[in-house]
């Protein structure tokens, strides 16, 4: 009997060695096998807003393959790419929020790009322009660009960190941009909103000569439809013209009317 359950567990740990040997093999031939594998090709995933697309395919490789004619992906061992470092210098692109890159199971690379998400236009007292997002992110204008967005002049773009009042002036632009946006009538008449040198506001209007001074306000709920009401006054006594300035800047006023 003794000599029975000798046998067997003998038995048992050979077959036990034998499976893990085989599984050992099978490892080492799929990684051998993984070493070979060449990138089959690229595919481009864009994530966001389909409306438009600041970057091209075309962008992004040239961004990481400079040379790319001799230097594509396409044939070269999937080991010997760096992922990370791709995606790195994907994420160099101003226009580009984020990148993700990978393989599957097919070595076909994939690179997935998040654009970002113009909320802005923003000329400079020297007249270059940029567009703006909700990070406070800067992304530069291109030649194709046909973004209709709110504009706001002589805004000056600094290179160091931002102060607290750079982030307090760019929330303020991105809501007033969010809150006009999203209004036809309010596209239709704010032609630019001019950012004066305290950082205050002051709309130029489609209609009339007035300037509209909002002051340092963010309250856009309450303080717009009270300049329609008197949008639809100038309309209706056929007024437009007639004053200089329509002063918003402190509730419950306006001036010179």
């Amino acid at each position: 009997m003794l000599k029975k359950n000798t046998i067997f567990k003998i038995l048992t740990g050979v077959f036990w060695v034998a499976i893990g040997s085989g599984v050992l093999v099978l490892l080492v031939s799929a990684v051998n096998a993984e070493k070979l594998e060449t990138c089959k090709s690229i595919e481009f995933t864009y994530e966001g807003d389909s409306s438009y697309q600041m970057v091209t395919s075309e962008e992004v490789i040239q961004s990481v393959w400079p040379s790319h004619a001799s230097e594509r992906p396409e044939g070269k061992k999937v080991t010997s790419f760096d992922l990370f470092k791709i995606e790195q210098q994907i994420e160099k692109n101003p226009w580009i929020k984020d990148a993700d890159v990978y393989f599957d199971h097919h070595s076909v690379m994939h690179i997935n790009v998040r654009q970002r998400k113009p909320l802005a236009r923003l000329f400079t007292p020297e007249g270059s322009s940029v567009f703006l997002d909700a990070d406070y992110k800067t992304m530069p204008v291109k030649t194709s660009d046909v973004l209709e967005l709110p504009v706001f002049t002589n805004f000056s773009i600094k290179d160091n960190k931002l102060t607290a009042e750079d982030s307090a002036t760019m929330d303020r632009i991105i809501s007033l941009s969010g809150y006009v946006s999203s209004d036809e009538f309010w596209m239709a008449q704010v032609e630019a909103v001019n950012i004066q040198y305290d950082g205050s506001f002051e709309l130029s209007m489609q209609l009339g000569d007035e300037s509209v001074n909002l002051g340092k306000r963010s309250d856009w709920d309450k303080l717009f439809p009270k300049l329609k009401r008197t949008c639809e006054k100038f309309s209706l006594d056929h007024s437009w013209g007639k004053y200089d300035r329509i002063d918003l800047q402190y509730k419950n006023q306006i001036e010179n009317l």
